[in-house]
């Protein structure tokens, strides 16, 4: 969490050629393939690697698009992460009334970014196979997912000496999950985060 931390700050006060030389990135086809289709795009990662590095993808590759993020109850650590955040290019929504600001973004063609790996409480949480046990999972993500009619693009941030790789997976396209979509999206993220860990 120490090095998140020091990258997050350090990464947030590179410039734009130094983070490019930084940054490797991996797989861009499968984001362009998602952004020529004129849909929303959900890009999604887990809480590994560097998920604040990946706040800088409209500076790497000119591709704007806003995430929601926590905010903090100290309003000089608040001033700080916002200071940061903003120096990324990404637009940060604060958390209230996140999830319909965030299906009219998809509506409107826009991207977002989503962490999808958080835990879901046992009265509207689902459980995901996981390593072979049941996870459970906070089925938010798959739910803006459907509603916002997303193409929903896998993205990791992972380190490699004093620099890192953005890797961008391909789309699962939300209308082609029909009997269970909530259960089968969250499933089909869940999986992705393991392969990412594994």
């Amino acid at each position: 969490h120490g090095d998140i931390l020091i990258d997050a700050v350090r990464y947030a006060y590179l410039d734009d050629e130094t983070i490019r030389q930084k940054v490797t990135v991996k797989g861009s086809e499968h984001l362009q393939a998602a952004l020529a289709a004129g849909r929303g795009i959900m890009l999604i990662t887990g809480h590994l690697g560097n998920w604040e590095v990946l706040a800088h993808i409209p500076r790497l590759l000119g591709v704007e698009f806003c995430v929601m993020a926590d905010t903090r109850r100290d309003p000089q650590h608040e001033s700080i992460v916002d200071e940061l955040r903003s120096r990324s290019g990404a637009t940060i929504l604060p958390p209230k009334g996140k999830a319909l600001m965030l299906i009219r973004e998809l509506k409107k063609g826009r991207t977002i970014g989503f962490v999808v790996d958080s835990r879901g409480d046992r009265r509207g949480g689902i459980f995901c196979p996981v390593f072979g046990l049941p996870a459970l999972t906070n089925p938010a993500p798959a739910v803006i997912a459907l509603k916002g009619d997303a193409l929903i693009v896998p993205v990791a941030a992972i380190k490699e000496g004093d620099s890192y790789t953005l890797t961008f997976e391909p789309a699962l396209d939300v209308r082609t999950c029909k009997a269970d979509p909530v259960q089968e999206i969250s499933d089909w993220m869940q999986s992705w985060v393991e392969s990412v860990v594994r």
